[in-house]
């Protein structure tokens, strides 16, 4: 791109003293897939972490997934447990500071697909700018349907539930400051 007066060039390397804040994030080669709440292997899916049903219509289990640098989210995929089929689902993406910035349809998609990944498109495309945290959040609108939770915090990894408010409709959560054992759910971003 053309420069402008207070770009910074370097052509050797730039040593910076103190903070350095990116309000416009990093702009790089990144996609949102891939970008996971755990690295994700070649196991079998079903060993993955623990089979949990949610505990209410409205609980909101929560996981954070590091963003590197300003990418396109299109969509959320969180890996299912073994019962599907009874409960609709819907994704959540909010930002460190616990503010929803995007989901998939109010209304939800029927759980589908024993111990595989749900893909499930956001309503819009969420350009995230990074570096930065944000949050997955997976809600259920019943108590049958499971998704795989981490069952152990063997990550750098927090997690945990929060009581929803009613489902489909959350706007803000406090985000964990702690990890508890089979809430986090293991997803990426599309």
């Amino acid at each position: 791109g053309t420069l402008t007066a207070g770009d910074i060039v370097s052509t050797t390397t730039l040593a910076v003293t103190g903070a350095t804040t990116f309000t416009g994030g990093v702009v790089g080669n990144v996609k949102a897939r891939g970008l996971s709440t755990v690295p994700i292997t070649g196991a079998t899916l079903s060993t993955y972490g623990t089979d949990a049903a949610s505990a209410s219509g409205t609980a909101v289990y929560l996981a954070p997934v590091f963003v590197p640098a300003n990418c396109t989210v299109t969509g959320i995929a969180c890996l299912n447990g073994t019962t599907v089929g009874t409960d609709n689902l819907v994704y959540y993406l909010f930002n460190n500071a616990g503010t929803m910035v995007a989901k998939t349809a109010a209304a939800g998609t029927l759980s589908a697909g024993s111990d595989v990944f749900q893909e499930i498109a956001l309503t819009a495309p969420y350009s995230a700018v990074g570096p930065a945290n944000y949050w997955i959040g997976w809600q259920a609108n019943g108590t049958t349907a499971a998704h795989q939770t981490v069952a152990a915090s063997t990550f750098k990894l927090l997690g945990g539930t929060v009581a929803g408010s009613s489902f489909g409709v959350e706007t803000s959560v406090v985000v964990p400051t702690t990890f508890t054992a089979d809430t986090a759910p293991i997803a990426y971003l599309y």
